[in-house]
């Protein structure tokens, strides 16, 4: 589940700072690895992690926070990334007063512009984890993240979509919980990837993994749940609102729901999609599905908001 970190501002400023440094010292030693794409995003992980938590006085009381970084395995048939999508899993946590908790986010890197087609299939197999996924593009002079949504927008050309420096999406994004969700954890011990799905129940699905990037403020809290194989993971879609799913405000209008699906239609229609695997393709089109689900409950609840109270 998304929501506000609300930890202290002071806090944040520390976190923010130390953010800002380690994107510009990997984006300045991106000439010695740009030959190979796992080796930028190692570079970027170490320039990230904290070699030990850190600790920020506020009003006499310690908040602590850490970064560390991994990796998936991206090679081979039965790697994680190639199932996923994702070449690793970022985790931000809280330990202050009165506030623990932690949260999750799958990210994927791209060298340059990359290859469309390429791009479009590792958005589909990151859609089960929709609200807690984005993309990281690495260029010899700036860094840059965007989200799955926009990701599909430049493999179909389209002229708009957001994409912004690296530091700005983890400060502003992932930290303030715009983008991850809190119910999405990876075991580095037992290599298990889990998350709560729409229908309430916690799954997991083992993963052989070699590294991930992992910002947190305490230790994850674990959950045990349903074990299910790889290839079900499409039918396990991440918990998630109405709202979310469309990508609307908190309290839409009908118009706005409306303009939601219209613009879903032009991005995930299948018609779009017909050069993917059926596999993929099938993707695109469970996604166009929970599009239009959602935008039939909130027009429900809308028209249900308007109508009189009965007489009891």
């Amino acid at each position: 589940m998304r929501g506000n970190t609300d930890i202290p501002e002071q806090v944040f400023k520390v976190i923010a700072r130390h953010v800002h440094r380690a994107i510009a010292n990997a984006v300045e030693a991106h000439e010695s690895g740009q030959e190979d794409e796992d080796t930028l995003t190692g570079q970027l992980g170490y320039a990230l992690r904290t070699r030990r938590p850190k600790r920020v006085l506020v009003g006499g009381d310690f908040w602590t926070w850490r970064i560390d970084y991994h990796k998936f395995r991206g090679r081979g048939p039965k790697a994680l990334e190639n199932v996923v999508g994702a070449d690793g899993i970022v985790q931000f946590g809280v330990d202050g007063v009165q506030r623990n908790f932690v949260k999750s986010s799958l990210f994927q890197a791209k060298k340059g512009r990359g290859d469309p087609r390429g791009l479009l299939e590792q958005a589909a197999k990151l859609r089960t984890w929709n609200e807690a996924a984005f993309f990281i593009r690495y260029e010899p002079q700036r860094y840059t993240a965007f989200g799955l949504e926009d990701a599909v927008k430049q493999a179909l050309h389209f002229p708009n979509f957001d994409e912004i420096a690296l530091d700005e999406f983890l400060v502003n994004r992932f930290v303030r919980c715009l983008v991850g969700d809190t119910e999405l954890h990876y075991d580095g011990v037992r290599r298990e990837l889990r998350w709560m799905d729409r229908e309430g129940n916690v799954v997991r699905t083992p993963f052989a993994l070699r590294h991930s990037l992992d910002i947190r403020l305490s230790a994850p809290r674990f959950y045990r749940g349903t074990p299910i194989q790889a290839d079900e993971v499409p039918l396990h879609r991440m918990e998630a609102t109405d709202e979310e799913l469309l990508g609307t405000v908190a309290n839409p209008t009908v118009a706005d729901v409306n303009r939601a699906r219209r613009a879903a239609a032009r991005i995930y229609h299948s018609d779009r999609h017909q050069s993917l695997e059926p596999g993929l393709l099938r993707i695109f089109d469970l996604w166009m599905r929970e599009k239009n689900a959602a935008a039939d409950r909130v027009l429900v609840r809308l028209q249900k908001s308007k109508e009189p109270p009965t007489d009891t």
